[in-house]
């Protein structure tokens, strides 16, 4: 299954609600039907309980549904990532100049990572003085 609607199930991904439970398991509550959702996370992907999810073929289970996505944007938020953004090519995907990962459903995602503070100039003492009179 390829998703053709990949932003529209991104925007609804952020609007789900997301309950860490250890070792890459999450529930997901829909911000839509309130249902709630057993998400695993791999190293690429996820799985989910989700009606749309289940209708995997084949060897590869992952989901790119919304609640996935929520809970890989939740894992890389918790990680120190600013956000996570989904393609629907691979062209758009390394437009972007990040790691890309796909996570099934010819859905890509790259994350962004939080910018490291550099480090302020030392400042040096000013040769330059004023007199007052």
């Amino acid at each position: 299954m390829r998703i053709r609607n990949v932003k529209r199930i991104q925007t609804k991904s952020r609007k789900n609600q997301v309950h860490p439970l250890g070792n890459g398991q999450y529930q997901v509550v829909s911000g839509k039907s309130w249902n709630i959702y057993d998400v695993t996370l791999t190293g690429n992907g996820g799985v989910c309980s989700c009606t749309w999810a289940k209708h995997r073929l084949g060897r590869d289970q992952r989901s790119a549904c919304s609640h996935v996505l929520a809970a890989i944007n939740f894992a890389a938020q918790e990680a120190g990532a600013t956000s996570v953004s989904a393609w629907g090519t691979p062209q758009d995907a390394r437009r972007q100049h990040r790691r890309v990962i796909d996570i099934g459903d010819g859905v890509l995602v790259t994350v962004r990572r939080e910018r490291k503070a550099r480090k302020a100039p030392q400042s040096t003492p000013s040769t330059h003085r004023t007199y007052s009179e």
